[in-house]
């Protein structure tokens, strides 16, 4: 095979890069994603791009063939994605998108550029013939007709549309795709994962006539902690002596329920002061409830029995 030292050098920078590259974003995808709660879908679709990337090191034809279309997609992307992302979140509506959407754009460029880049080394004389099957011969394969480009990206696209029912998602880190109103959006089994650990308030409520509790949810990845601190502050500590104890996370979907103590102690001079996780065990942002509470709100109050599930 011949060809200039030049062209050789131009090839194999594009030959290695895009074989790196797949390898080295895939291993990113999982160690920035997995302590967050990495997918089945992701993981699959990442452990593919390494597997891409070991391939095309290898010089496997199957290898090439699979990269034909995920170049194309590279390239097809590059413009499909700042377009969709400028008409769903237009910077005249919204000038603090303008940054991120230009970001973005950036980002979609560069893959597009490393996808056509490849895709020209991949199709060229020099990559058909150092991927060929038959490493023994000396032939430069035929190049085919541009239709095994298009069965490629096909077949990229059937995997996807099955990963994606295994959670399948785009890294929130890497980019968050919107929904029509601009709200980010990921699938329904990842979203859960990706999300911030939260502990949200929902209400006081009582149980009988007697008792107080504070009703709390969880939202987020699997806690860091079991359980969380809750102190507390009526009339009848003060201030500087205030109360506290454990609470247990509730299981998703489910609210939880904490002992404040009896309406008789709580709030007899009309207020209530709450922190919700001060330690920051499992909550990022401590929560601050400084309350108007008196025996009075009793009547008012839901059962706490009301409120076993979250209402969606």
């Amino acid at each position: 095979m011949s060809g200039g030292r030049e062209e050789r050098r131009d090839a194999a920078r594009t030959k290695w890069g895009f074989a790196v590259f797949q390898i080295v974003f895939g291993a990113m995808v999982i160690w920035f994603t997995f302590r967050d709660g990495l997918t089945a879908g992701s993981a699959i679709a990442c452990v593919g791009l390494i597997l891409l990337g070991i391939g095309l090191v290898m010089h496997a034809a199957i290898a090439r063939w699979f990269a034909l279309g995920l170049c194309f997609l590279y390239v097809l992307l590059a413009f499909l994605l700042p377009l969709l992302m400028f008409l769903v979140r237009p910077p005249g509506v919204d000038d603090r998108v303008l940054i991120p959407n230009l970001l973005f754009t950036a980002g979609a460029l560069a893959f597009g550029g490393i996808g056509y880049r490849a895709l020209g080394y991949y199709r060229s004389d020099l990559g058909r013939f150092e991927y060929r099957r038959d490493k023994g011969s000396d032939e430069i394969p035929s190049p085919g007709s541009s239709a095994q480009i298009m069965y490629s990206a096909g077949a990229w696209l059937g995997l996807l549309a099955m990963l994606w029912t295994l959670g399948l998602t785009l890294p929130v880190w890497l980019v968050q795709p919107l929904d029509s109103d601009g709200t980010f959006h990921v699938s329904p089994r990842a979203s859960q994962s990706l999300q911030r650990p939260d502990i949200f308030q929902r209400s006081l409520c009582r149980q009988g006539d007697t008792d107080v509790f504070l009703a709390y949810e969880y939202h987020g990845p699997p806690p860091r902690a079991p359980a969380f601190r809750v102190r507390w502050t009526d009339s009848t500590h003060g201030i500087d002596n205030p109360e506290s104890g454990l609470a247990k996370l509730p299981a998703p979907g489910m609210v939880g329920f904490f002992r404040l103590g009896p309406v008789s102690k709580l709030g007899v001079n009309g207020s209530l002061v709450i922190d919700i996780d001060p330690d920051r065990w499992v909550d990022e942002d401590a929560t601050h409830m400084d309350l108007v509470f008196g025996p009075w709100m009793m009547k008012d109050m839901p059962e706490c029995d009301s409120m076993n599930r979250i209402e969606r």
